[in-house]
């Protein structure tokens, strides 16, 4: 029938991350499941070990870039009014940002209450903020969960993803529909509080988790937001123009005209040629990095994906059958389906962003 995948096994075991994605997020556990898709990808020699990928929060510069190449689609008033909007957001949050820059050069020692209270104030104005508060907090649980359950998947050389996903979910279910984690901004009570009732961690110590996730969170702004990851030292001016802040916070700017630019009424319209032209520049990069199968470099959760530019790609694809078994979820292969990957962005109506809130 196919038998490069049937002489290996009869089936295989899903990711703990894709177990909850499909169980929770997707309908798995409706009557009516939907069918899932199984790909095997033919390795050569020299892709075996090469697993680079995506950081998206490192993509500050590159919206900007892509920005300035094609800001010509809007209308003078919209260009107007997207910088207007994203520099006056960035100048009302100086405060933060030079207590971030000046923590991070003088290694100066900041009180994580203090801080993050004062971050979550500054999230409505830079949304960028919620997403790093977010992957701060999911490396935290990922790193230091010791529950029975993280244990089991530790078994199968796997971090567990779920105190994340279920923690994200109990504060924001909406978020189930529309994933958006510009809105992210529980309190730091609330997440402890929910952290020790939930026992992700048998002996959960609360100032060292504030203290780990205020020390990632300054190193990430540094690394991702402002300008020479975070060397260049946040010049005290009384004015500044937007032109002034590109030079210490290039990447974000970035970010913020990236996540404006879906507010636009007009974003569909130009959707394809922001987001082809950076998805051109991704696959350039893992051509030239010979990368096959990429993954998100925030974290390595268990995010992996196919590279779809690769010339010498060789993939199949079988729709699948779910079963479970020992507590966990196993895909079977039941029939080959005939796919070609290419390397095109699907239309805007299949993706979330043709939602214009998202």
């Amino acid at each position: 029938m196919f038998p490069s995948l049937k002489s290996r096994r009869s089936s295989y075991r899903l990711h703990n991350l894709g177990e909850y994605i499909f169980r929770e997020e997707t309908g798995g556990r409706r009557a009516h499941p939907p069918s899932l898709v199984l790909f095997e990808v033919d390795l050569n020699s020299q892709s075996h070990n090469n697993l680079l990928g995506i950081n998206y929060l490192k993509l500050g510069e590159i919206h900007f870039d892509l920005f300035t190449d094609l800001e010509y689609l809007l209308t003078s008033n919209e260009l107007f009014e997207l910088k207007k909007v994203v520099g006056n957001n960035i100048v009302q949050s100086l405060p933060f940002f030079k207590l971030c820059n000046e923590t991070w050069l003088n290694q100066n020692v900041v009180t994580p209450e203090i801080f993050l209270q004062v971050l979550i104030e500054t999230i409505p104005k830079i949304s960028i903020l919620g997403y790093i508060y977010f992957e701060s907090i999911a490396e935290y649980l990922m790193l230091y969960s010791d529950s029975i359950e993280t244990k089991k998947y530790t078994q199968k050389k796997e971090i567990n993803n779920m105190p994340y996903k279920r923690l994200i979910y109990a504060f924001y279910p909406e978020f189930k529909k529309h994933f958006r984690l510009n809105g992210f901004k529980p309190s730091q009570q609330d997440l402890c509080d929910y952290i020790f009732k939930e026992g992700f961690i048998r002996e959960f110590q609360v100032n060292h988790f504030l203290e780990y996730i205020t020390k990632k969170i300054i190193y990430l702004i540094n690394q991702t937001l402002i300008a020479d990851s975070g060397h260049k030292r946040i010049a005290e001016n009384k004015t500044w123009s937007f032109e002034h802040l590109i030079d210490f916070f290039k990447p974000l700017l970035g970010h913020m005209i990236h996540r404006e630019l879906r507010s636009f009424g007009r974003y569909p319209d130009f959707y394809f040629y922001f987001d082809q032209l950076k998805a051109l520049q991704v696959w350039n990069y893992w051509n030239h990095m010979g990368v096959v199968i990429p993954f998100n470099g925030v974290f390595p959760k268990g995010e992996v994906g196919i590279n779809p530019a690769n010339s010498e790609l060789s993939l199949r694809a079988f729709n699948c059958q779910i079963n479970s078994k020992e507590g966990f979820l196993y895909a079977e292969p039941i029939e080959e389906l005939k796919i070609r990957l290419i390397p095109r962005l699907v239309d805007l109506k299949y993706t979330l962003m043709r939602n214009k809130s998202i």
